[in-house]
């Protein structure tokens, strides 16, 4: 009796239906990569507000320009920062047309006028700036003053001949001059963390501190608390054996099929980079079984055909840490972390049959006492797309690397497995 199937072919498989599901999330969306417009306005220069629909753009692209059309049937406008005071999206985003002083003002006086998302607006206004090539910046504006960066700084020194790292929080300096109005805040700004929940929230309590009124946008508000998410898993795994060390079935190769995987994940949403990371928790129930029959040349001491079968059912929990590295409906993401598995029942036999006759042995136990967990761990990448019901629907490849069921000292077991998982929300997204 031979594999199940080659896991090389397997993992192709795999590869392939990943590829072309993705490609059949992603099709709406690519369509309208450079058009994704929601309800909005643009706030003219003279003040008037203008309603329609705006390009729901992120990082480099928001910052830089505007596109908006009054309805569908209009011409696309494209606006610069000088030619607006600002736009946005209700309940939502909002920008505002701002001169920024270079990051680094030490070494580089110029600047350039942007749109800046605001986080906060009041007697200190936070602004915010993501760019995919340097990073997340932050700005402010105390009164009238000119808009200011929030900075801090790595910095290279050297002591006792050792050179170490260390920060240099130049932003300090800046809030606390700022915050001289209100000596309950202002006393605060010393250890303030160079975070965006940390910022906001001092902004927040500055001007509540004045007694001005404040605007919070809804995504800084968001950017303050972690949530989480409810989703059922559904897909396949395909996995392959091998056993190492002294038995006859060392380094041959036991393949496993492809079998189903079902269950649930909880992930949470954290405050870190307009939530691009998160953490994630599954509980997954999978059945695998593992058969092949290969040719032991000399192992009991004739040649010999051997038989191996192996089943086992296992509650899997893995613990996996993901980022996005984009905002919006379509969100491609990395993932990595670790696993370990519990065997709810498990069986692993063999048997033989010498050459040349025909009679085989009777079923006995490879390991007599297999152990009952299994340590991995595991990576994997892939893509969720936000549904206009307000639900994820994620479609994800896995690849994973156990330990095993072996506790024998002179035998080891090796399990590689790849996954295709398919994830929705139980519950609505904010």
């Amino acid at each position: 009796m031979q594999a199940i199937l080659i896991p090389q072919f397997v993992l192709k498989i795999l590869y392939q239906s990943f590829v072309a599901l993705l490609a059949v999330l992603a099709l709406p969306f690519a369509v309208h990569a450079q058009a994704n417009f929601r309800p909005g306005y643009i706030v003219a220069l003279k003040g008037d507000t203008l309603r329609g629909s705006v390009d729901y753009g992120s990082g480099n692209r928001s910052a830089h320009e505007c596109r908006f059309r009054a309805d569908n049937a209009a011409a696309i406008e494209k606006l610069l920062p000088n030619q607006l005071q600002g736009y946005g999206f209700p309940h939502d985003r909002f920008y505002q047309s701002r001169r920024v002083p270079a990051q680094n003002p030490a070494a580089d006086t110029t600047s350039e006028r942007l749109f800046l998302e605001v986080l906060v607006q009041g007697p200190a206004s936070l602004y915010y700036l993501s760019d995919i090539n340097s990073g997340n910046h932050y700005y402010f504006r105390s009164g009238n003053s000119p808009v200011q960066p929030l900075v801090q700084l790595s910095e290279t020194v050297t002591i006792n001949g050792s050179k170490y790292t260390r920060k240099n929080p130049l932003f300090r300096i800046a809030l606390a001059e700022a915050f001289q109005a209100c000596p309950a805040v202002h006393s605060k700004v010393s250890e303030l963390p160079f975070a965006s929940s940390s910022l906001i929230r001092i902004f927040q309590q500055y001007n509540a501190c004045v007694g001005g009124s404040q605007i919070v946008s809804a995504v800084a508000n968001a950017k303050q608390r972690s949530y989480f998410l409810l989703e059922a898993v559904a897909g396949a795994q395909a996995s392959s054996l091998r056993f190492d060390g002294e038995i006859p079935m060392k380094n041959t190769p036991i393949s496993g099929g492809i079998r189903p995987v079902v269950g649930l994940a909880l992930q949470q949403y954290l405050p870190v980079w307009a939530n691009r990371f998160g953490v994630r928790i599954e509980l997954l129930y999978q059945t695998q079984q593992y058969s092949n029959e290969f040719f032991a040349p000399s192992a009991y001491a004739y040649a010999a055909y051997q038989e191996v079968r192996i089943k086992f059912d296992q509650l899997r929990v893995p613990v996996l840490f993901r980022y996005m590295p984009l905002n919006g409906r379509f969100q491609p993401f990395i993932e990595a972390g670790v696993s370990v598995a519990f065997a709810l029942n498990s069986s692993n036999e063999y048997r033989y049959r010498a050459q040349p006759t025909s009679t085989y042995s009777p079923w006995r136990p490879i390991l007599e006492s297999p152990r009952g967990s299994e340590e991995s761990v595991l990576a994997g990448l892939g893509a969720s797309a936000l549904l206009p019901n307000k639900r994820h629907l994620t479609a994800e490849f896995r690849a994973e690397r156990t330990n095993g069921f072996s506790e024998a000292v002179a035998i080891t077991t090796i399990i590689n497995r790849a996954y295709l998982l398919l994830s929705y929300d139980l519950i609505k997204s904010r």
